[in-house]
């Protein structure tokens, strides 16, 4: 908006003319709106930011996944051409201080009916922060002849590193040989925690070999072996006495993302 400042600057800068754009009666501002569309958006552990040219970021305040309706999304930004949306996928990890969503007004203004009107849809998705809790890990590595120790504590690090990106900590840390009977009694006795992760020597090929079958003699079952995912498609889910136990695939030992 222009004020008397303003327009003493720009006769003191020489300029004769301006060209402006005159809002209706019934017009909203594009930072009222994209404030107002923000704060409506943002749920639990997200903020808005104050607008700034029509734009209104949306804040992560806790570490994270981040949980909208992707639908809900979709028919926001069918409310009005005036008014969009975009945020980054959901279920993606989050930290707090990300940027997870964008409010941005198209025109200098919208009338005050469309901004009631798209108001009203943003209410029904809310965007939000599942924030991650405290997590207990134990991991077990079981060793071959051909696994070296460098690799299982190379392994080890870079396990403990993502564990502890998503709030938890690796509570025992166990070596085994890739045994059957041998993983079986670990499993059996080892202590409580909320997730068992197993990386094992050699990748997990049937619902027969080492990972699943000593899952089952430990006293629990198989839910799963093989997962739609590239790389990370050689998983193992099981669960044990309420707990879930992951066999990894391969590419967990390594730090670049991946299906784990």
């Amino acid at each position: 908006m222009l004020d008397c400042d303003d327009l003493a600057a720009v006769r003191h800068a020489g300029l004769e003319a301006l060209t402006v754009a005159r809002l209706d009666t019934d017009d909203i501002g594009e930072n009222d709106v994209a404030m107002a569309i923000a704060q409506r958006l943002a749920g639990d552990h997200v903020r808005a930011e104050p607008p700034v040219h029509g734009r209104a970021d949306l804040i992560a305040e806790t570490n994270g996944l981040l949980v909208y309706a992707p639908d809900g999304i979709g028919k926001l930004n069918r409310a009005t051409e005036a008014i969009t949306f975009a945020a980054v996928a959901p279920m993606t990890p989050v930290r707090a201080g990300d940027v997870v969503g964008t409010v941005k007004i198209i025109p200098y203004a919208v009338p005050r009916a469309e901004l009631v009107s798209a108001g009203q849809v943003a209410d029904g998705c809310k965007v939000r922060i599942a924030a991650f809790g405290p997590l207990s890990v134990n991991l077990v590595q079981t060793s071959l002849g051909s696994v070296s120790l460098k690799l299982l504590a190379k392994t080890e690090t870079v396990i403990r590193q993502r564990v502890e990106r998503l709030g938890g900590h690796l509570n025992h840390v166990w070596i085994c040989d890739h045994d059957e009977a041998a993983l079986t009694n670990l499993l059996a006795d080892s202590s409580e925690a909320d997730l068992v992760l197993i990386m094992a020597a050699s990748a997990t090929a049937d619902r027969e070999d080492v990972v699943p079958a000593a899952i089952r003699q430990a006293g629990g079952r198989v839910e799963r072996v093989g997962m739609p995912v590239d790389p990370g498609n050689l998983l193992c889910l099981g669960w044990l006495r309420r707990r879930a136990v992951i066999g990894l695939p391969g590419c967990a030992r390594s730090p670049l993302r991946n299906g784990v």
